[in-house]
Order: structure tokens, then C-alpha cells, then sequence
């Protein structure tokens, strides 16, 4: 009941006085006798102070005195859920639910995979508690390669064949065949211990049904083809709060809230660089630190620019970017973007980049799909690397969605196109994604959807939640390699900026990272991104507006003055201000770009919320499009 420090772990019982009912018809009727049996029994077993009336008729009165410590049976079913009032068991204290980062004591997490569970059993079952080790064995072994997405055809192959698969040699070889498969387990998604049991329940053991569980009170878990699946014990607050990240925060902010990262480092700093290896695509080893998105596009322009020199190859001095594309606003972000109203002031300040035709599929024939135009676009993309590649050091891009760019989006088949030309060409590829990352898409990260990894991968925005500035540009082991060196050679990459890699907002992204874990938070999305849809389908009947387009979290409607050839309203007239303005006055902030309406909401917004903005956003286009 007790750690080392005297901490309870569960609370007393507050009991009371209740009256059990026989149920009035079904099963229960019957079961009443056997039900209230199993309770008083038990709570006369764990040391209560127990009144018991017997059965009187159909009832029967308990009566049970606070202070006791009783445990609470698991997988009761629902026949004798009705008796099983909560006053008579007890429930975590503090030390076990309290939320983290809230500098109190938080009770160890249990985790346990549904494969490891069959290898503690198949090793009890060896030691000679239980039975067939070799069927536990073998269902563990099952559950563990589904986690990995295992073919159900192969993994029945893998069993039938190796020999690892079966507990067929001594005791001591079928002890280390079972601890292997329970570190692999353990391995897999042992690190995700965050939240209570999941509702598929407990894993179904071979026999169970008819040697260890009373149907009439006990249920058996199910795992209803739900992988990965995880027992978990512990706070189902633990990592959900969202307060975790004001205390986070609050935390750092007490241990150490700057130091420049020239020459220095510290522990926030480095285990969010190992978060982010291990979350983005693969081949991304190395982090480097910004404090926004321009900052983190030309540090990524930059050490691009720097390895070719480093290569030996100083003619690679040029960027290709795409038509109507956005980076941000400093002076080489600038200049690899191409939205004039940004751009166009400063460009005799700027270096030229070499830009290509859009794959944005608003363009595209009415009979053609997504995939077939942006296959078609990207010719032109070919044809500038073909031609000059030898002069041209990185393609920038944004991942699926040209954000600034009037919210403009194209088909993942693009990128994977893109990934494959690079690599023949020797070019470098850059992914912006500081604007679509962290699960905007409806994966992760955009290049996910194309199955790619770049060069350089850029982000920022949601890796701190909106709390402080900060971004990040990863990159391979083979660009670091070209930049470690004597220092006499002088080929390091020169670049910092007072506040890169600042211990606040690395503490706060850390914390970011774990709401991200523990909230599921992809495939909250991917439910409120389809809200989000219907919400929005209406509009594409609208007379004045040409399409309805989405990417996972991102929408956005274009008002046009000629639906049928697509014609745009001539920005003078400032249709989308309009918009703006009438959502202001019922409670929504609209940021139309241009005669673009678009949402980009908050993880955190709900179906209310989702229905309000479309009725308002509807009445705004309306307005605007009188």
C-alpha cells in the first residue's frame, strides 16, 4: 500500500450503506445470489468492516466502514457491473494520477505489449506455472510482428519454418529464445507509457476461457484487429494535460533559460534533437537549430550551398523553386519564394532563383485527376534539373501545400518524382516544412504521404504549440560528414543566431512532442480534418466558388467571379477582407488570402466550433461574392 517514502498509493474506501437489486429480468435474476456472494465475500477478504443483511426477497443491504483498503476486481462483466459501487473499492491517490511537470512525485508506469504479456506466460508456463509455453510462445510471437505491420500470410510462414519461432531446445536455449522476443517487444512500444488500459481490452490467452475466468462475472478483453496493442497501467493524466506545457516551461525557466549554443550545450536542447531524429523520415541523423522559419530555410540554403563547396563543386551555387511557392522573409528565404506581394520590393536586393511551373492542381482539366496534372507539371521541374543540375545546389519545396500561395495543394506523386530526379541529378532536396508539419497534413510530416526523406527537412510552427519561437532544419549523416574537419581547415558550417536552440523553447517542444504521444494526436486529426470536410462540402454548389480543396487539417475555398472558366475576382476589390471582417464580428477569426477562405484551426477544435466557423464562413462568402 506504501512505497519507500510513505506515499499512498491507493486511498481508503469511503463506504457506506447500499442496497443490491436483483435484476428484473435475463440472466442477472438468477445471478443475484452468486453476484453479491462474490462482493461481500471479497470485501470481507481484504479486511473490511462488513454489515451484510443477507438476501432479503430481491435485495440486499451492505454496509461497509470507511478506512479499508480494497482492491478492485478486473474484467467484471456487465451482469455484475450494477452492484460494484465505487465507495466500495479503492481508488490511485494523488501519487499515482497526478499529472507530470507539475513538480510532485508521479507513481512508475507499467507497460506491457499484448506480445509481451504471451512471452511472461509461455516463461511461467516453462518454470511450471501453467501450460503450453510453446503456444504462448508462438501467439507472442504473432502479436509482436503485427506491430510491425507483419502480413498475417507471413507471419503464419515464420512460424511454420524458423526455428526461432518454436520453443523446440533446452531450457536454457528456450529461456533466451523467449527474453530476446521480450526485449524486441519491450523495444517496440515500451516508451509509450502514457495512458490507462486502451478499450480493446486485455489479450486473450490460449485456455483462458475454460480454465481461469467465471463467465457469469468475468469478461475477456478482445483485440478486435486494433494494433499496436499495449496494457497500460498508470495516470490517465500522465502526458494529456495541456497544462504540462505552461509547466514545462515553468520548469526549464528555473533551471536554465539561456545559453548560447556556440560552444555550449544543454540536456533539453539535446534530447529534443533525438526526438526529432527518431519522428522524421529516414536518413535525418542530424539537427540543427533556428528560430524560425526564414532562419531555418537559410540555414538549409546555406549548408546546402556549403557542402557542394566543401565537395568540391563551387559551380553548384544555384536554387530551383516552384511558381507561387513561399519560404519566408528574409533576404534568401525571399528569395526562393515567389509570391510577388512579398517579393517583388526587394528583388533587386535578392539572388535569382530559378523557378518552375506549379504542380497546384487548381488548374488542372476537369476530367484530369491530381496525380495525372501533377505528373504532367512536373516536366517542367525535369527539364530545368536535366539542363542545369550541374550549376544547381537544392530544390526548395513545400510538402503538398503551398501555404501563402493562395493554400494551393498537389498530389504526393510529385515528391516522389522529385526524390528520384534529385538523386540521379546529385541535387539537393529541400522540404519546407515549417508551415505543414507536425501532423497539418494528416501525417507527421508531409513527405511521409510520398514515402521520401530529404536532404534537408525544415520545422518550426507546431514544434512549440505557439508558446516561443523555434525551429529546426535536420539533415543527413553525409552533409555533417562534409563539415567535419580540422579546424585548420576552415570547413565548418558558420552559423548562429543568440537565441538558437534556446533550453525555454526546447523544454516547451519536448513537452509539445509528448502531448503528440500520449493524445494520439494524427489520428485526432484525421477525424477532425473529415469534420471538417462535411462541414464544407456545401460550398462547392456555391455559384462563386470554384472548388473546395483539403489536405488533412488545411481547407480552402476560392471565390471566383467566373465559376465555369475560374476567373478571379481582381484583388483590388478585396473580396476575402470582407470575409475577414464579417467573421470578426460573430466571434471568428477568417484570415482570407486574397479571395482564398481557408481554416488551418487548432488541433484542439471541436465539432461545435468546426460548425460555427463554416455557418459564419458561408455568410462571409456570401457577402463577398454580392
Amino acid at each position: 500500500i506504501k512505497d519507500s517514502t510513505f506515499n499512498i498509493e491507493y486511498m481508503p474506501i469511503t463506504g457506506g450503506t447500499f442496497t443490491l437489486e436483483r435484476a428484473s429480468s435475463g440472466s442477472n435474476v438468477s445471478l443475484f445470489e452468486k453476484h453479491s456472494d462474490f462482493l461481500v465475500n471479497h470485501l470481507i477478504a481484504s479486511g473490511a468492516d462488513v454489515t451484510d443483511s443477507g438476501v432479503t426477497g430481491d435485495t440486499r443491504t451492505v454496509t461497509v466502514a470507511a478506512g479499508a483498503y480494497v482492491g478492485q476486481p478486473v474484467r467484471m462483466n456487465s451482469k455484475i457491473k450494477p452492484h460494484l459501487h465505487r465507495q466500495f473499492f479503492s481508488e490511485p491517490s494523488t501519487v499515482v494520477v497526478q499529472t507530470k511537470n507539475q513538480g510532485k512525485p508521479i507513481f512508475p508506469q507499467i507497460v506491457m505489449t499484448a506480445a509481451e504479456s504471451h512471452f511472461l506466460a509461455a516463461h511461467a508456463a516453462l518454470l511450471g506455472i501453467g501450460s503450453d509455453a510453446n503456444g504462448h510462445y508462438q501467439t507472442g510471437l504473432r502479436h509482436a510482428m503485427k506491430l510491425w505491420d507483419v502480413p498475417d500470410a507471413e507471419i503464419d510462414a515464420f512460424i511454420a519454418s524458423e526455428d526461432m519461432a518454436s520453443l523446440n531446445g533446452t531450457m536454457e536455449e528456450n529461456l533466451e529464445k523467449i527474453a530476446i522476443q521480450r526485449w524486441i517487444a519491450y523495444f517496440t512500444e515500451g516508451y509509450e507509457a502514457w495512458a490507462v488500459v486502451r478499450d480493446t481490452g486485455y489479450p486473450k490467452l490460449p485456455g483462458i476461457e475454460s480454465t481461469a475466468l467465471d463467465g457469469d462475472m468475468y469478461e475477456l478483453g478482445d483485440l478486435n484487429g486494433a494494433y499496436p496493442q499495449r496494457m497500460r497501467y498508470g495516470s490517465s493524466a500522465y502526458n494529456k494535460n495541456g497544462d504540462n506545457v505552461n509547466a514545462a516551461l515553468s520548469e526549464q525557466a528555473n533551471q536554465l533559460e539561456h545559453v548560447i549554443f556556440a560552444g555550449f550545450s544543454h540536456e533539453p536542447g539535446i534530447r529534443l534533437a533525438e526526438r526529432l531524429v527518431a519522428m522524421t523520415p529516414k536518413k535525418l541523423e542530424r539537427v540543427f537549430y533556428g528560430d524560425n522559419g526564414s532562419s531555418a530555410v537559410e540555414i538549409a540554403l546555406k549548408m546546402s550551398f556549403h557542402y557542394w563547396k566543401n565537395k568540391g563543386k563551387s559551380a553548384k551555387t544555384q536554387f530551383v523553386n516552384l511558381a507561387n511557392s513561399y519560404h519566408g522573409e528574409t533576404f534568401g528565404a525571399l528569395a526562393v519564394g515567389d509570391v510577388a506581394l512579398y517579393k517583388e520590393t526587394y528583388e533587386p536586393l535578392l539572388m535569382t532563383c530559378r523557378t518552375v511551373e506549379s504542380p497546384d492542381c487548381f488548374h488542372r482539366d476537369e476530367q484530369e485527376s491530381w496525380e495525372q496534372y501533377t505528373l504532367r507539371k512536373f516536366d517542367s521541374m525535369r527539364t530545368e534539373l536535366e539542363q542545369n543540375h550541374e550549376t544547381i545546389a537544392a530544390v526548395v519545396i513545400e510538402p503538398l501545400i503551398q501555404c501563402a500561395g493562395n493554400m494551393r495543394m498537389y498530389h504526393a506523386v510529385y515528391l516522389r518524382e522529385l526524390r528520384k530526379l534529385c538523386d540521379e541529378l546529385d541535387v539537393h532536396l529541400i522540404a519546407d516544412e515549417i508551415a505543414v508539419g507536425f501532423g497539418r497534413t494528416g501525417t507527421m510530416f508531409g513527405c511521409e504521404q510520398a514515402d521520401i526523406s530529404p536532404d534537408f527537412l525544415c520545422v518550426g510552427k507546431g514544434l512549440t504549440a505557439g508558446y516561443l519561437p523555434l525551429s529546426a532544419v535536420l539533415t543527413t549523416q553525409t552533409v555533417y560528414d562534409a563539415f567535419y574537419d580540422d579546424y585548420e581547415t576552415l570547413r565548418a558550417f558558420l552559423h548562429s543566431h543568440s537565441y538558437t536552440g534556446n533550453p525555454l523553447a526546447c523544454g516547451v517542444a519536448l513537452a509539445t512532442l509528448d502531448m503528440f504521444e500520449s493524445e494520439n494526436i494524427i489520428v485526432q486529426n484525421q477525424t477532425t480534418a473529415k469534420l471538417m470536410g462535411e462541414a464544407f462540402a456545401h460550398l462547392n454548389d456555391h455559384p462563386h466558388i470554384a472548388e473546395v480543396r483539403q489536405t488533412g487539417m488545411v481547407l480552402a475555398a476560392e471565390m471566383v467571379s467566373d465559376k465555369e472558366n475560374r476567373v478571379p475576382y481582381p484583388w483590388q476589390q478585396r473580396r476575402g477582407l470582407k470575409v475577414y471582417q464579417h467573421g470578426l464580428k460573430n466571434e471568428c477569426l477568417l484570415r482570407p488570402i486574397g479571395n482564398v477562405v481557408y481554416l488551418m484551426p487548432p488541433y484542439i477544435i471541436d465539432r461545435e466550433q468546426i460548425s460555427h466557423l463554416a455557418r459564419v464562413a458561408t455568410e462571409g462568402i456570401e457577402l463577398a461574392t454580392r
